[in-house]
């Protein structure tokens, strides 16, 4: 209400329990504040070591134990190729639609439609185990690993597929996470024409010119993208649990604040 004043609020009659009880309230949701602190916590220093591992295990600083061989650099054309998966598109064919977060934030499903609802034709298919850019977002980290769940997706031609030429050389998860590093997403950027940011399009062609530092001993890369991908799955462990709790606080908020659900005070409380 824009115009709403004091003697508006004045006039409003606002029911409240008992003082004691209110105390008792105020504890209770007091406790799941602490809780949620808690967690807030735990998940910005989970979050630091998270980060902390990818700059020594993606940088080689610090190696596996029974690492052989030593890290490498290799061109990425050396090791990945674009591919086109065209579609054979018809108005009543069912589309997959698959689009990217930003800042590295992974693949989601946008809602189905059919072929005759969608405003181009040219579409691909995506398979597991490819790695996804969007050739006009990849500048803000839109990238990134396509997983099972996603295999036989569509993209547009807004969308280049790199898929994995050298399987004994490179391990692709392990490639996804040096996507999230910052000298990947650098080398996206300059590997992109445009005159502002956000009017920039990536060119695969240039991107692959490009070098990676990987190690040479193929297992050491499936370790390292399993120690990070076991990091990541507490931190969505952790965040999920974060989220639910908020929601059970909002909802008994709902039942405590309205006298839907009445609390016996203790004696401490009436104090």
């Amino acid at each position: 209400m824009p115009k709403i004043n004091r003697e508006d609020l004045s006039c409003i009659d606002l029911p409240i329990p008992p003082l004691p009880e209110q105390r008792k309230i105020a504890d209770i949701l007091s406790t799941w504040d602490e809780a949620l602190e808690t967690l807030d916590a735990l998940i910005a220093a989970k979050t630091r070591q998270k980060q902390a591992l990818m700059q020594q295990l993606l940088t080689g600083k610090t190696r596996m134990k029974g690492a052989k061989g030593k890290w490498k650099k290799v061109r990425m054309g050396e090791v990945l190729e674009r591919v086109f998966r065209p579609i054979e598109w018809h108005a009543d064919l069912p589309l997959n639609l698959v689009s990217l977060r930003r800042r590295c934030g992974g693949l989601f499903r946008r809602p189905d439609v059919k072929g005759s609802e969608y405003k181009t034709q040219d579409l691909h298919e995506i398979r597991a185990g490819d790695f996804l850019i969007s050739k006009r977002q990849v500048v803000h980290g839109a990238w990134g690993y396509v997983t099972p769940e996603f295999e036989g997706g569509h993209v547009s031609k807004e969308y280049a597929i790199l898929d994995n030429r050298a399987p004994d050389k490179l391990h692709m998860p392990f490639f996804a996470w040096l996507a999230q590093t910052r000298r990947l997403i650098r080398l996206a950027r300059v590997s992109s024409t445009g005159v502002h940011i956000e009017k920039l399009i990536f060119d695969p062609v240039v991107f692959l010119r490009e070098s990676i530092r990987i190690p040479t001993d193929l297992a050491e890369q499936q370790r390292i993208a399993a120690i990070l991908d076991t990091a990541d799955q507490e931190l969505t462990l952790l965040r999920t649990q974060r989220q639910t709790l908020d929601q059970q606080k909002r909802g008994l908020m709902q039942r405590l604040l309205t006298g839907r659900i009445r609390v016996t005070p203790t004696p401490e409380s009436n104090v």
